[in-house]
């Protein structure tokens, strides 16, 4: 209750990564942290505040293929997301799309990607690349509290 439901999910959805992660590199585990809280606070600049908890899940399943050695299709098939959700995973229509696209294109840094998501968004770019530092900060303290 403290918490409040959405928090709740949140931390729920990282110690479920984290133990999914038991055999997996951590570095793997980090970069879905790190999408889950840069999308988290892109989301609400983007798409508004009621789909920030959809975009930090987007970020936490945007890895869950490769930690359960499986098709991202089939793993969302048995998971309760919404359609937002697994449309910006799969490649299709969705308000959350170009949120986790520029989450990726920051990672890989494709700067002349950023630019334009960051453009088409509304989103001036200083925000971009403050929004990945912390979100690359913060994934980085989750780390060290050894959740799992």
């Amino acid at each position: 209750m403290l918490l409040g439901s959405g928090r709740l999910r949140k931390w729920r959805s990282l110690i479920a990564a984290a133990c999914m992660c038991k055999d997996k590199p951590t570095e793997l585990l980090l970069l879905c942290l790190v999408r889950a809280r840069f999308d988290e606070l892109i989301g609400p600049m983007a798409c508004g505040e009621t789909h920030e908890s959809e975009c930090f899940l987007t970020g936490m399943l945007s890895g869950v293929d490769a930690l359960l050695d499986r098709p991202l299709a089939d793993v969302l098939d048995e998971v309760s997301v919404s359609d937002s959700v697994k449309g910006a995973l799969l490649g299709r229509q969705s308000p959350l799309r170009p949120v986790h696209q520029l989450a990726v294109a920051c990672e890989q840094g494709d700067w002349d990607q950023v630019s334009r998501l960051a453009a088409r968004m509304e989103i001036p770019e200083k925000r971009v690349s403050e929004a990945y530092r912390r979100a690359s900060h913060w994934a980085d303290q989750i780390l060290s509290l050894d959740i799992a």
